[in-house]
């Protein structure tokens, strides 16, 4: 009856790794001062999480979903969001993101009722969600 595991950080931001999954699931928080790449132009950083699943890790496809959830800060509502993922070498837009590996987008983001911007793979990793 377990339908997987939610990790939730200090400012609210969590990942939600469904089932199923082996292993264990980190979740760290990336603050605009310790990216591992510079951001594109034209956006702003909000918030960020370094989101890993074990004995897979990151960066590659895995047999559930993961669910990226940012808090859609109170000051910005109605905004225009995206959630960037770092592919290694550079931050990509999830409404652009493709792989040849199996990992995919199975959705770019949206605002949930719930307060959250969210957005569904089945990959982790470093993400962000910046303003347009």
């Amino acid at each position: 009856l377990f339908a997987g595991t939610t990790f939730v950080l200090s400012n609210g931001d969590k990942v939600t790794f469904k089932c199923p999954i082996d292993g264990d699931g980190v979740l760290g928080q990336l603050k605009n001062d310790g990216l591992p790449g510079a951001l594109p132009a034209g956006v702003e950083y909000v918030s960020g999480m370094q989101a890993d699943q074990s004995p897979d890790g990151s960066d590659t496809p895995l047999n559930g979903l993961v669910i990226i959830s940012f808090v859609i800060p109170q000051d910005m509502q109605g905004e225009d969001f995206a959630i960037l993922y770092f592919d290694g070498s550079d931050w990509v837009d999830l409404r652009s993101a493709a792989f040849e590996d199996g990992r995919t987008v199975f959705n770019v983001g949206f605002a949930a009722e719930n307060g959250y911007f969210e957005g569904v793979t089945n990959f982790s990793g470093n993400f962000i969600l910046v303003k347009k």
